[in-house]
């Protein structure tokens, strides 16, 4: 229950079961809530411990590995870009019936406008 918060769990565990809540708000949003059952938490067993603990670590190393390869990717690359650039396409000319996006170098902006 923790992925909905400690307070949406702490206010779930004060319900009756069959009993109708809400709106009870978590950190996804609010919920109306009925309670069928509560069962109190168990101990996992240690094979399946090791298997959740094993998937979440992997998880993590490669977030962690794909994060610092893109890391060393974008430090291997610069962008510069004239000061004096401006943007080929402006809204007003992409808006006009017509126009087709291949109009839109600064050429056939300028022929427009003259």
């Amino acid at each position: 229950m923790t992925v909905l918060g400690w307070d949406f769990s702490a206010q779930i565990r004060e319900l009756e079961p069959g009993e109708w809540t809400g709106p009870i708000r978590s950190g996804r949003g609010w919920h109306l809530v009925r309670l069928d059952a509560f069962h109190p938490p168990k101990t996992l067993p240690p094979d399946e411990l090791n298997r959740i603990l094993r998937e979440d670590w992997t998880q993590a190393y490669s977030q962690r590995s794909f994060e610092r390869r893109l890391d060393n990717m974008r430090a291997s690359y610069k962008i510069d870009l004239p000061s004096s650039m401006e943007p080929q396409t402006r809204l007003p000319d992409l808006l006009r019936a017509g126009t087709e996006p291949s109009d839109q170098t600064p050429q056939a902006v300028e022929a427009r406008q003259a």
